[in-house]
């Protein structure tokens, strides 16, 4: 598939990323998303080493990422309510 450069700006740095042809708009969304989320966790933090922001936002993007499990007390009650239906 052929790929092409493009310019995407983080926390006012510019980089030059690859992407496939057609993609464009699709990774310039995804970086304009990114530095929103970049720019929150920057004044959340109050953080300026730009890649300790990077890294809390990675974290906080995985976390917000992950399924939301119901916990464990949770479970065993509702385990429990049915078993005292039987």
């Amino acid at each position: 598939m052929a790929a092409k450069t493009m310019d995407i700006k983080l926390l006012e740095r510019n980089y030059k990323v690859a992407c496939p042809v057609g993609q464009e708009s699709a990774l310039q969304q995804a970086a304009d998303a990114l530095n929103r989320r970049l720019e929150e966790t920057k004044e959340r933090t109050q953080l300026t080493n730009v890649e300790q922001i990077a890294v809390m936002t990675a974290l906080n993007l995985c976390h917000d990422s992950r399924p939301k499990r119901p916990s464990l007390k949770r479970k065993f009650n509702c385990f429990r309510r049915q078993l005292n239906r039987r």
